[in-house]
Formats: C-alpha cells, sequence, structure tokens
C-alpha cells in the first residue's frame, strides 16, 4: 500500500512524541514500530508490545483526535506490554487498571476504550448508535448495549467509574473537574507542541 512520504513522517513523528512522554517515567520503554492500514473501522492498533498501526482514512479525516487521543491510547498499550515482559506476572487485561493509569498519569487523558470519531465519509458500515452519558462524556453504544439497557442492565464508564444513563447531558461537578483538567497543558501537549508547532497539532 502506498503511503505518502509526508503522512508517514507524520505519524512517526506524533508516536515518537507519545514514546518520548512514556519514557519520562520508563528509560526502559522501547518505540514500537509503525505500520499503516485502511478500510476498518479500528482508528489504530497495538500488538505485542512492539508494532502500532494507524488507520491512514482517520488520520486524513480527525487527524487532531488521532494525534491527541488515539495514538497515546496505542502507545500506552505498548508501554503496558512492554512493563509485562520486563516483570512477568499475569498477564494485564487490554484495557485494565495498568492501561488506564498509564493514560491517566503518562498522558494526563481519560482512558476512553473507544472512538467516537465519525465514520460516514469513509465507505465504512457502521451500525446505529446511542447516546448515553456518564459524569466526564458522552458515549455512543450499539444497539444491542442499547436493549440491554433498556431491559435494566446497567453499565459504568471505565474513566470517571459513573452509571451511563441515556442522553447527552449529565451535569456534575466532577464533568466540571474534568473539563477544567483538559485545560491544563500535559507532557504530551508541550511535546507536540515542539513538533507540530500548535498545542493540539490539528
Amino acid at each position: 500500500m502506498h503511503v505518502d512520504p509526508q503522512v508517514a513522517a507524520e505519524i512517526r513523528a506524533a508516536v515518537d512524541a507519545a514514546c518520548d512522554v512514556v519514557r519520562r517515567r520508563r528509560p526502559w520503554f522501547q518505540t514500537p514500530a509503525v505500520e499503516f492500514f485502511r478500510r476498518r473501522r479500528t482508528a489504530g492498533t497495538a500488538l505485542a508490545g512492539r508494532l502500532v498501526s494507524i488507520n491512514l482514512d482517520f488520520w486524513e479525516q480527525h487527524r487532531a483526535e488521532m494525534v491527541r487521543q488515539v495514538i497515546p491510547h496505542e502507545v500506552a498499550h505498548i508501554a503496558v506490554h512492554q512493563q509485562w515482559q520486563r516483570v512477568g506476572g499475569p498477564r494485564p487485561r487490554p484495557h485494565g487498571g495498568e492501561w488506564q493509569r498509564v493514560m491517566h498519569l503518562d498522558f494526563g487523558l481519560r482512558p476512553d476504550v473507544t472512538h467516537d470519531m465519525y465514520t460516514g465519509d469513509m465507505g465504512i458500515r457502521r451500525q446505529q448508535r446511542h447516546a448515553y452519558a456518564c459524569a466526564c462524556k458522552v458515549h455512543h453504544v450499539s444497539t444491542v448495549r442499547h436493549n440491554k439497557m433498556a431491559r435494566g442492565k446497567s453499565y459504568l464508564c471505565v474513566a470517571c467509574k459513573t452509571r451511563l444513563v441515556a442522553g447527552t447531558t449529565l451535569q456534575t461537578r466532577a464533568t466540571k473537574e474534568v473539563a477544567a483538567r483538559s485545560l491544563v497543558p500535559t507532557d504530551l501537549d508541550r511535546r507536540l507542541n515542539e513538533i507540530f508547532g500548535r498545542r493540539h497539532a490539528g
């Protein structure tokens, strides 16, 4: 698959920036290889502590979100896997506590498991989604999960641990606190600013 050299360089620079942030707490961290793909709903993937794959369709339409959310998400997976390879023990869950700590402590980000980026112009078939809110964001859940919730099943946000409720607003003190934290520059913000010349690399 042909990849524009400038695009490939930008993506690798964003991955390097995220790796630099992780390496401040983990000097042993090794930068993963980077590959590219298209025509899938997945924005990015991480493999076995050594490879990050990035969806070029999403990069072209949602560059800022990819730099600010997806790439740190995948690099956090790499960090957790490399840590497990170093110390052993039970295999970490994909979005378990170890991964959430990297997202919080290293990147200053909410540990969102899925993205909400629009895929309608990419030729990607996407099932209907339903809006539910917690204390920190709006989630767009599948019809299967929506039906379960309509029958009484509860789900908690992995980030703020509050119950999801139907709708798009849930005003709480936690909402304001999360919004306030998002305005504070993080190590990742500063590193991206060095590379791309503006805070969110949008």
